[in-house]
């Protein structure tokens, strides 16, 4: 009976308390997982909706395991031409670099 005793102190003494975490990015505070003046998708203007003129661009960062590197996608919304750019960090100033060189060419006509 003892050894029951002990048995059962030792199970309870071994186990590990572990803390929920915690998921700060839905703060309304800008800080990590959120762009400071950022303006909600639902807000942008209603012709943008239509997808009937050429310049309306979605982007999007797809993040490489660990961290290790970026892929800057970028799709215009009427004829659904894409772009990928591939950059070492995410940072802004790289995807600011990769956004001026890939769509400068897609310059309007004025």
């Amino acid at each position: 009976m003892a050894r029951a005793k002990e048995r059962e102190v030792l199970s309870i003494e071994s186990l590990r308390i572990v803390a929920k975490n915690i998921n700060i990015r839905n703060l309304a505070a800008a800080g990590r997982g959120s762009i400071p003046g950022r303006i909600d998708i639902d807000k942008r203007p209603l012709i943008v909706e239509t997808k009937t003129r050429f310049g309306d661009w979605e982007l999007d960062t797809i993040i490489g395991t660990g961290q290790s590197g970026a892929i800057v996608s970028m799709v215009e919304r009427t004829s659904k031409l894409t772009r990928l750019v591939k950059i070492a960090h995410k940072r802004a100033e790289n995807v600011e670099r990769a956004l001026i060189e890939r769509l400068t060419r897609f310059r309007p006509p004025f």
